[in-house]
């Protein structure tokens, strides 16, 4: 009878791959220590979808009419901080935030996180 392959073997090889391709395992900060507490999802969230109607505006500049659940920042936080002297003061402001789908909100995301993994982004200056 063939024995069955199993997982435990290929872990130090899947260790290597994620260290080679540089897919280091991230674990993020809790909502509230990234500055989502109380306030923004009581108050800021709510207002950002009431003054958008529920709508994606990045989906509503293209002609299409999208529900969206997602309050986004205009200028990420990260930027934001960059060009102001590592002060995320007025980052929340309604100038700044907007509603969006999921699709949009993930392509917005991934275009962000490439252009910061880029050594000498043109935004983000290298990154260390």
């Amino acid at each position: 009878m063939a024995r069955l392959k199993t997982l435990k073997p290929r872990l130090p090889e899947l260790g290597r791959q994620v260290k080679a391709h540089g897919w280091a395992e991230t674990r993020r900060e809790l909502p509230d220590a990234r500055g989502y507490d109380q306030k923004w999802r009581r108050v800021i969230r709510p207002a950002i979808l009431d003054r958008d109607f529920g709508l994606c505006q990045n989906c509503r500049r293209s002609g299409k009419l999208t529900a969206g659940n997602i309050v986004d920042h205009i200028v990420s936080k990260e930027v934001w901080k960059r060009a102001h002297d590592g002060r995320l003061d007025g980052c929340d402001d309604p100038s700044n935030l907007e509603t969006t789908c999921g699709p949009c909100h993930k392509a917005k995301t991934g275009a962000e996180a490439a252009l910061a993994r880029r050594e000498g982004s043109p935004v983000l200056g290298p990154i260390r």
